[in-house]
């Protein structure tokens, strides 16, 4: 498992990028779901999902333990949430235009 997961945490600007790109890619591989209500929550709920789980991964998967590590999860989680949920947007904006352009 080390082979596929670093060991250390990963830098603020990784960060920003990794989360953002996945939650793009979730926002566009489930935008078959129809209902608006669901749309909203994945576009929001994923992004933060996705930077909790990266953010403790090296915890929970490499045994990396630092005291402070935890004291500094919101200073890491929420910059690359709101990226996640910015690439969410610009990737579900440009799927509907895409689709509006096929009209």
């Amino acid at each position: 498992m080390y082979a596929l997961w670093p060991k250390q945490p990963i830098s603020l600007p990784l960060g920003l990028v990794v989360v953002g790109a996945l939650s793009a890619v979730v926002t566009l591989s489930t935008s078959w779901v129809k209902t608006p209500r669901i749309q909203v929550d994945i576009l929001y709920v994923a992004p933060l999902a996705i930077s909790c789980f990266i953010y403790w991964s090296p915890v929970w998967f490499g045994g990396y333990s630092s005291p402070g590590y935890s004291t500094w999860g919101l200073a890491f989680v929420i910059p690359w949430t709101i990226a996640g949920v910015v690439a969410s947007g610009i990737a579900s904006d440009l799927r509907l235009r895409w689709l509006n352009s096929k009209t």
